[in-house]
């Protein structure tokens, strides 16, 4: 018998078949993976921009005391730029901010509190509550 066709010599490596098999099921496994990876990856970057917007809201009471300088919260008053060149409130783009009746933020730091919700592009509506004097949030 030659040296290559001993039987209690043991085999190297792995047959083409069980590469075969193993590259299957990795291939099964990342098309039940791969769509549900996609949704995970867009609802957290929902959920980052939606803490970002609403940290920049619950920051609007220091803002304002800080550059002494009074404003007030409303649709139409976003977009007015304040004494450091930055907006009032900058929502991303496909987000909404609807205010219910404006908030009066003080020069000092103090609010008149009120309420808004927050919309997400894909529909989902969070309310908020503003408690005076300091415009601390409280979610609804």
């Amino acid at each position: 018998m030659s040296g290559s066709c001993r039987p209690d010599r043991p085999s190297r490596g792995f047959t083409l078949l069980e590469l075969l098999v193993v590259l299957t099921v990795v291939g099964l496994v990342t098309a039940l993976v791969a769509p549900n990876l996609g949704r995970l990856v867009g609802s957290m970057e929902r959920a980052v921009r939606r803490d970002g917007l609403v940290a920049d809201i619950a920051g609007l009471s220091f803002r304002a005391y800080s550059l002494g300088q009074g404003f007030e919260l409303s649709e139409a008053g976003f977009n007015v730029p304040l004494r450091d060149g930055n907006l009032v409130l900058s929502v991303p783009s496909g987000w909404r901010v609807q205010v219910e009746t404006p908030i009066r933020f003080g020069f000092n730091g103090l609010c008149s509190g009120g309420s808004l919700s927050v919309s997400s592009p894909d529909g989902v509506v969070e309310k908020l509550r503003l408690v005076p004097p300091a415009c601390q949030i409280v979610r609804e």
